[in-house]
């Protein structure tokens, strides 16, 4: 249903030529997470020639995060993971430096080396506390849990506690 909907948004009426590449990230996430690694690299098609043009450090930063999701061995994983975290010190965009700690985070859990997990993870639940962005916190927060770690619940949502 997620993929479907970056699709119809691509061909819709409101669509623009920029939009497809402005979602390749969020589609290539979403089509790894769901296991379809082909859809994911098309994805990846359209956007790396535009972030290789764009010469951002944002784009660059993304840009290695998704290889990084795409990766074959762990080795080349690894390397991009660096190298996104690294293009992310001068991009001055945290939210997705923290997307980029929480996938890589969640990367280092399943490789079994928890206390690099909980860096990124610890950092990704800062800026998304900050945020107050509630479903990014919450992800982080189960997989702080995942590696063993004590995590209290986060601050109450405020708006929903004014009444209607």
């Amino acid at each position: 249903m997620y993929l479907e909907r970056f699709d119809s948004a691509a061909r819709g009426p409101l669509r623009h030529q920029i939009m497809p590449i402005y979602f390749a990230p969020d589609q290539i996430e979403a089509a790894v997470r769901l296991g379809l690694p082909d859809r994911a690299a098309g994805a990846l098609a359209r956007f790396e020639p535009w972030a290789t043009a764009a010469r951002h450090p944002w784009a660059e930063a993304v840009l290695h995060r998704c290889h990084a999701l795409l990766a074959d061995d762990d080795a080349t994983a690894e390397r991009h993971w660096r190298l996104a975290t690294d293009a992310h010190a001068d991009a001055n965009r945290p939210f997705e430096r923290a997307r980029t700690d929480l996938l890589y985070g969640e990367w280092l859990r399943r490789a079994r080396r928890k206390n690099e997990a909980r860096t990124r993870l610890r950092g990704a639940l800062e800026t998304f506390d900050r945020a107050g962005a509630r479903p990014w916190s919450e992800r982080a927060r189960a997989e702080l849990r995942a590696t063993g770690e004590t995590v209290t619940a986060g601050a109450p949502d405020l708006i929903a506690l004014l009444s209607p």
